[in-house]
């Protein structure tokens, strides 16, 4: 096969990651369970705004978003796959069947291309 190291082209173009919009606090949605379940679960619910840009500031029209993937976990930096939401023009999204908990969650941009942006700023999340 060739030879020689392949680095990441310098001409791709990431998109940014999402911008958390103020009004996503916490808020969390208990689904109807019975008094036995043993471990509790409940969802997490979050809205955020469309980036419009890359990270080189390059203009990113929505019609180039294809999705957004989230992530969680309970301590910041160890993330665990949730989500794919795979709709960009989505600004809110709730993933269901999360154990009780308190969590870090992040998230990132796809385009059209299947290029993926790095992670969102951390919000926290409390789910019940």
């Amino acid at each position: 096969g060739g030879g020689g190291t392949t680095t990441k082209s310098s001409t791709e173009k990431v998109p940014d990651a999402y911008r958390a919009s103020s009004a996503s606090k916490s808020s969390t949605t208990l689904k109807g369970s019975s008094g036995n379940n043993a471990g509790k679960t409940g969802a997490l619910k979050l809205s955020w705004s469309a980036p419009s840009t890359r990270t080189d500031g390059e203009p990113l029209s929505l019609s180039d978003i294809d999705g957004y993937r989230l992530y969680y976990g309970k301590q910041k930096g160890e993330y665990v796959k949730g989500a794919d939401i795979k709709d960009g023009t989505a600004q809110e999204a709730t993933v269901t069947d999360v154990p009780a908990g308190k969590y870090y969650v992040v998230m990132t941009t796809y385009d059209i291309n299947g290029i993926e942006s790095g992670y969102s700023q951390a919000v926290r999340k409390k789910v019940m």
